[in-house]
């Protein structure tokens, strides 16, 4: 089950926020727990299996590491054991996430087809639990169905927000569900329903449209339209679905931050990156970028630089499998290198705007034309093509996407909010609810039919 099935929002979470605002806080994370696997087994029931496996590793795991801490004064920890127990873990949950994320990208030919639903979310909550018992920054969570509920957090399993165990301990323990989290939740949830299936979901439409065109009609201009489509359906789907995610959370009693800020252009690659997602960012900086970066020595520039290198290819690799998302890892990070050793700092801050969104559009462009070419021939595609092969499609191409692109801008950035917070807060208590309502029975309306 997926946060934009019409089963969700008119038949799950009426029903499970009933039960969930009857029974006492500390039983909420025993419901949460069933939610993560009815999510999970709702896209195959034996996902749910690999994931009971997977938690009850990190379950004993955590104690293990926060037994084998020093217990007195003066005694040593057990610092091999503990170090092995994180890394056996860290290794367990990235072979899950290769294995299992992206519909198996990586592994096609598993037994019938074997699915782990929200791979990637359950791997990044584990190691981030793990870590944090390992630093000292939390105890060990002895409430099986806390772990369970934090591990397999059903809003954030489609595509997150990741959440890190030391800030959402307690809440985890015992949730607590206010009318203004609530009702936050809902505006957000809706808002992000909205902007996935009436914006991602036409262009996602087009770029398909695309794959399936005469190679000759997309070549040249097309082309790098359709990199403009990709990118705005990136945006579009990126931010509606960690919007749902999140307005779930907030409904759940979750004080989940926005994790996308909403500007085109930003002061330097490195605030791009981190305001497309931010807890994906936060989570590579603080368990792949730290640790890679402590084993070199703390001033060392290799060490450093190594660590941004394996943390921002591994965050990109979060959204696909593909050579071009792996070259796209590779671009960001230099370039986050070059910015980290003083590169563009006497730039004009227009001139070192501009050209953060450009390496952002050649990273979109090295991420979506190795999939449209599909061998055809990368080079031949971004090229322009014979005389008149292309005029006709161009201009269908742009009638359908053109509209779309303004909307996601318009959605993607800080004009909406602007114009609401502009036009009085009286207004917009009284029009926001409305346009839920509206929202919500268009996206009733795309969900069905």
């Amino acid at each position: 089950m997926e946060l934009y099935n019409v089963l969700f929002p008119y038949f799950f979470l009426p029903v499970f926020m009933l039960i969930y605002a009857l029974i006492p806080a500390k039983r909420r994370p025993l419901l949460i727990f069933a939610g993560n696997l009815l999510f999970i087994s709702a896209a195959d029931w034996r996902g749910a299996a690999v994931y009971f496996a997977l938690l009850l590793t990190a379950y004993f795991s955590g104690i293990a590491i926060y037994n084998g801490r020093a217990k007195k004064d003066g005694e040593k920890p057990k610092l091999a054991r503990r170090r092995l127990v994180l890394a056996g873990n860290a290794l367990l949950c990235g072979a899950a996430f290769l294995i299992f994320a992206h519909g198996g990208a990586l592994a096609p030919n598993l037994p019938y087809g074997l699915k782990l639903f929200g791979a990637g979310v359950i791997a990044a909550h584990i190691i981030s639990y793990l870590t944090d018992v390992y630093r000292g920054d939390c105890e060990a969570q002895t409430k099986f169905s806390a772990l369970a509920a934090y591990t397999g957090f059903f809003p954030s399993l489609g595509f997150g927000p990741i959440l890190k165990y030391k800030n959402f301990r307690k809440t985890f323990a015992e949730p607590k569900v206010t009318l203004e989290k609530t009702a936050e939740g809902v505006r957000c949830y809706i808002t992000g329903l909205a902007e996935y299936l009436m914006i991602a979901e036409p262009l996602s439409r087009a770029l398909e449209d695309v794959k399936k065109t005469d190679f000759e009609s997309v070549r040249g201009a097309p082309a790098w339209l359709a990199v403009i489509i990709f990118c705005a359906c990136f945006c579009t789907t990126l931010n509606g679905m960690l919007n749902m995610g999140r307005g779930a959370a907030l409904m759940l009693g979750f004080p989940v931050k926005p994790a996308f800020r909403r500007r085109i252009f930003k002061d330097g690659v490195k605030n791009s990156v981190r305001e497309m997602n931010i807890p994906l960012y936060e989570w590579s900086r603080d368990y792949i970028a730290t640790p890679l970066r402590r084993l070199g020595g703390r001033g060392g520039k290799a060490a450093a630089c190594c660590g941004v290198l394996v943390s921002v290819t591994a965050a990109v690799m979060w959204y696909g499998f593909t050579a071009g998302w792996l070259v796209c890892g590779l671009i960001l990070s230099a370039a986050m290198i070059a910015e980290t050793a003083g590169a563009g700092r006497k730039m004009p801050k227009t001139l070192r705007k501009t050209l953060s969104a450009a390496i952002m559009f050649i990273c979109g462009a090295a991420a979506y034309i190795p999939q449209a070419a599909q061998g055809r021939g990368l080079l031949k595609m971004l090229n322009a093509p014979a005389a008149g092969t292309q005029n006709g499609y161009i201009e269908y191409l742009a009638g359908i996407s053109v509209p779309l692109i303004i909307m996601a801008i318009f959605t993607t950035n800080s004009i909406i909010p602007t114009i609401f917070k502009r036009a009085g807060a009286g207004w917009y208590r009284v029009a926001f609810p409305v346009i839920e309502l509206v929202l919500l029975m268009i996206c009733t309306a795309y969900m069905i039919y």
